[in-house]
Parts: C-alpha cells; sequence; structure tokens
C-alpha cells in the first residue's frame, strides 16, 4: 500500500521500487486532486524501469520540482533537422527537464508546462507527428531522460563512456569534445541523441523503455541495453529485426571463421 503525505506543497511519496520521491508542487498551483494524479503518474513511470535501476532509486531520495520556461511551452518541433557530423552537434533550443546531484539526492527539474501532459484527459491524447508521438509519453520520456543521466553518473565509469558504448556510437575528439559520427538519420528519434555521448545514451534509453519497436530501429543499440539489464526484455513483432540480427549474427559467424583460419 503506497501512501502519500501533503505537507504545504510537497508530496511524500514511496513507489514500489520503494525510492522515495519528493515532489514540490508550489509552483504549479494545482488542487490535492491534481497533484495525487500526477504523483501516481510519476509512480507508474518509475515502475517502467530496469530491476536493476529501480534497486539503485531505492537508495536515494529523488526530489522533483518545476520551473517555468522563458518561452511559451511547445510540443517536440518535428522539422528540426539532423546535423551531418562536420556541421558538429545539434542545437538544444528547448528545455523540458534536467537533472542534478546535490547531497540531499538526485534533482530532477521539469518544465511546469509538462504536468498538464499528465494529468488533463484533453492533454494526454494529444498527439505530434516525430519522437515519441503523444504528449503522455513525452512526459513519462522526460522523467525517464533525466533518471537515466542519475544512473549514469552514478557509476565511477559511466555507461556512456565506455568503449563499448563509444565504439557503438562512433565517437570521435575534437575541439569542442566528443563527436558523434554515427549518425542513422532514418533510426534516429532524436536529432538530440547526437549531443553528446552521455546525451546519446539517455535519449536511447528512453526509447529502449517506451518504444516496443525500438529493437526494429536500432538493435544494436537494443542488444547494448540488454546486456545491461538483463531482466528488461520486451517482445517485438517487427519481423525487421529478425532479419537485422539474422543477418549480424551471419556476420559475426563469418568474422569468427576468418579469425579461425588467420
Amino acid at each position: 500500500m503506497r501512501k502519500y503525505f501533503f505537507v504545504l506543497s510537497l508530496f511524500l511519496c514511496s513507489f514500489g521500487s520503494n525510492a522515495q520521491i519528493k515532489i514540490d508542487f508550489s509552483p504549479a498551483n494545482l488542487n490535492f486532486s491534481e497533484q495525487q494524479k500526477f504523483t501516481l503518474f510519476v509512480d507508474k513511470t518509475v515502475g517502467l524501469l530496469p530491476k536493476a535501476m529501480q534497486k539503485y532509486l531505492k537508495a536515494q531520495t529523488i526530489i522533483i520540482s518545476f520551473s517555468k520556461s522563458e518561452n511559451e511551452f511547445r510540443l517536440p518541433d518535428c522539422s528540426e533537422k539532423i546535423p551531418s557530423p562536420t556541421e558538429g552537434k545539434p542545437k538544444a533550443d528547448f528545455t523540458y527537464g534536467s537533472m542534478s546531484n546535490s547531497t540531499n539526492g538526485i534533482r530532477l527539474m521539469l518544465n511546469l508546462g509538462l504536468i498538464p501532459g499528465a494529468i488533463n484527459s484533453l492533454k494526454i491524447s494529444q498527439t505530434y507527428n516525430c519522437g515519441h508521438k503523444k504528449f503522455f509519453k513525452l512526459v513519462q520520456s522526460v522523467i525517464v531522460h533525466e533518471l537515466a543521466h542519475a544512473y549514469d553518473f552514478s557509476f565511477s565509469q559511466r555507461q556512456s563512456l565506455t568503449a563499448q558504448y563509444l565504439n557503438l556510437i562512433k565517437a570521435k575528439n575534437s575541439f569542442a569534445g566528443k563527436i558523434i559520427k554515427n549518425r542513422q538519420f532514418q533510426q534516429s528519434p532524436d536529432p538530440y541523441e547526437y549531443y553528446s555521448p552521455e546525451e546519446s545514451f539517455a535519449v536511447n534509453f528512453e526509447y529502449y523503455i517506451l518504444d516496443p519497436d525500438y529493437s526494429c530501429r536500432k538493435p544494436s543499440f537494443a542488444d547494448f541495453f540488454d546486456e545491461i539489464f538483463p531482466d528488461f526484455r520486451r517482445t517485438s513483432h517487427c519481423k525487421a529485426t529478425e532479419k537485422v540480427k539474422y543477418f549480424l549474427s551471419i556476420r559475426r559467424m563469418s568474422q569468427c571463421l576468418n579469425c579461425l583460419q588467420q
């Protein structure tokens, strides 16, 4: 049984994962029922995460607060072009959320404009033509994305900076930091994944969790996350995935035979 304690504008709740989440609703101007709806929304979102990640969060205090952006809130820009490696990093011109570590725990700052996508029945069903395609999934993705950063940063050797992941994204050093060369224009759900290895990890993780066909689009990335989270494997009905994995297995077998011949 979950218990909710309302003190002033702060919700304190213990999730199914037993992670303590504190939500400060002070700038949101929500009534008690709306605050409950959003809290339950966060509860369900955290419940989607792999067991290993929930175990990590169990030992943390996660503090969620809200900020109003200077510009009017908007859904993702579906006309945004994926820059080529020679054009550098994509621009992040709108912020939906951010994460920071403090002595008190993990702090998530969410854009105030996300709240209707979690509690308003009309806004929940609102759609757009790219990314997660639905407003409520956008809200979920921001929470998952920022918690992915927190999990990644908890390792002395970040998962996003391991040799395996850097090789997967084909990251190369430059004066502006690491430039990601592996830019799969057709498979990429969000150009922001090309901003840095850390953002690549978080963006791909959110789609790994929320998109049932992610393994169809990015089988190599899905395999990477499957290795980290062996308890989290979804069954995909995409025939293309089976074809891709078949050809990958054939290529690996060929590589092995070449090694033996040498």
